[in-house]
């Protein structure tokens, strides 16, 4: 136990982290809100997407935002608590989204930007997740 607390986290890491964890938060807040109220936002949505909404049916498209929040929110956790799998968790929903954002009708660059920037940060910090890991080994 001592020997994690000897270990500090980096600084760009744990920005990296309280930021993640807000858009965590915030994101799974909305889908939240958008739960309680469902028919309104279907009903809304229908009439936004008047002649396509029958193609793309709501459910699957909250359904794939859930799966989302869900992957993100425990990934985050996982990371906090230094785990490699959330760190893998992150990459693997980072490159599905990036998929979805490069397949659409316009390719979003800057969130694409944004993600491989993230992703690429977290790469560098990758020493500070397996070093827990390495260590409970080392002791055993």
């Amino acid at each position: 136990m001592k020997s994690e607390q000897n270990i500090n986290r980096p600084l760009l890491l744990s920005a990296l982290l309280i930021v993640l964890s807000i858009i965590a938060l915030i994101f799974s807040g909305i889908l939240i809100y958008t739960g309680i109220f469902y028919t309104e936002a279907e009903n809304g949505l229908q009439v936004y997407l008047s002649n396509t909404f029958a193609r793309f049916p709501f459910v699957v498209i909250y359904s794939l935002l859930v799966v989302f929040a869900v992957f993100l929110l425990i990934s985050v956790i996982l990371m906090w608590i230094r785990k490699t799998l959330g760190l893998f968790l992150y990459f693997s929903w980072s490159f599905a989204l990036i998929l979805l954002l490069l397949f659409g009708e316009k390719i979003d660059w800057f969130n694409i930007l944004v993600l491989i920037t993230i992703v690429v940060i977290l790469s560098f910090n990758f020493s500070y997740f397996s070093e827990k890991s390495f260590n409970q080994n080392k002791e055993e």
